[in-house]
C-alpha cells in the first residue's frame, strides 16, 4: 500500500505520537481515551444489527429493482444502442445456440438447488433443515470467535499500555537505554494490534454483522443470491433471444 520511505515516515511518526501523548497526557484522561478508543475499534459483535439490516434491505430491494428494469424491452434497446459494443453482439449471434444451452443448464441446476437446499418441495425438507442447521451453527461460531477475539485484543491494548506508561514513568527502574528498548518496542507492538489487528478484526465484524442480519441470516444471504443469479441467466436468456442478435445473424 505505502512505498517504504512513506511506511517508515508513518511508523516513525506513529511512535512520536504515543511518546508525546504518554508523557503530557493526565492518567485520568488517558484512561479515559483509551476505554473510549477500545469502544470505537472493538465494538460487542452482538450490536449494530438494525443498522446492517437496513442495509441489507436496501441491497435486496436496489438489486430487485435494477433486475426489472435490465428486462424492460426499452432498456434492452437502450444498451444495444449504447452499452453493448459490436464485437459482443457479433460473438454472441454466433455462439447463440451453445450460450443458451448453458444458460439453460445452469438455470436448472439452480432450480434444483434451491428446491432441495432451501425449500419448496416435501422431498428436499431434510436437506434444507439440515442445511439451515449448519449455516445457523457457522454463525454462532463466528460470533463467539469474535467476542473472544475483542477480548484479547482489549486485554493486549491494556498490557501494552501498562508497559508503555511503566517505561516513561521509570518505575520499572532500569537504565535510560532500557527503559526506551522497553517503550520502543511495547509502541511498536501497540502500533501493530492498532494498525493490523484491529482493522482485520473489524473486517470480520463487518462480514459477520451482516450476515446475521441479513433476513434469514446466511441461510436468507445464499437464498438471494442463488435467486439473483438464476434470475440474471434468464435476463442473459431475453437479450440472447433480442432482435439485434437476429439482424446480426441475418447480416
Amino acid at each position: 500500500m505505502f512505498d517504504p520511505i512513506t511506511f517508515a515516515f508513518l511508523r516513525g511518526f506513529f511512535l512520536v505520537l504515543i511518546f508525546i501523548t504518554y508523557r503530557l497526557a493526565p492518567n485520568e484522561r488517558k484512561a479515559e481515551f483509551l476505554r473510549w478508543f477500545e469502544k470505537w475499534l472493538l465494538p460487542d459483535p452482538e450490536k449494530g444489527k438494525r443498522s446492517y439490516s437496513r442495509f441489507a434491505n436496501i441491497i435486496i430491494y436496489t438489486s430487485c429493482l435494477l433486475l426489472i428494469v435490465l428486462s424492460l424491452p426499452p432498456v434492452m434497446s437502450l444498451l444495444d444502442t449504447h452499452v453493448i459494443a459490436t464485437e459482443t453482439r457479433s460473438w454472441l449471434a454466433t455462439n447463440k445456440v451453445e450460450f443458451k444451452n448453458w444458460a439453460n443448464w445452469a438455470t436448472t441446476a439452480l432450480e434444483i438447488a434451491i428446491v432441495l437446499f432451501l425449500g419448496g418441495a416435501v422431498f428436499g425438507a431434510r436437506a434444507t433443515d439440515a442445511f439451515k442447521k449448519v449455516l445457523d451453527e457457522y454463525e454462532t461460531q463466528r460470533l463467539d470467535y469474535l467476542e473472544n477475539r475483542k477480548t484479547v485484543l482489549s486485554e493486549r491494548i491494556q498490557e501494552l499500555d501498562a508497559k508503555i506508561t511503566a517505561s516513561l514513568s521509570g518505575s520499572t527502574g532500569g537504565s535510560g537505554l532500557s527503559r526506551f528498548l522497553q517503550f520502543y518496542k511495547s509502541a511498536n507492538s501497540l502500533q501493530a494490534t492498532l494498525l493490523s489487528a484491529v482493522p482485520k478484526f473489524q473486517r470480520r465484524l463487518i462480514s459477520a454483522r451482516f450476515l446475521v442480519s441479513f433476513p434469514g441470516g446466511s441461510y436468507g444471504l445464499i437464498a438471494f443470491v442463488l435467486f439473483l443469479i438464476l434470475t440474471s441467466f434468464k435476463i442473459a436468456g431475453l437479450y440472447v433471444d433480442g432482435s439485434w442478435i437476429a439482424l446480426e445473424e441475418g447480416g
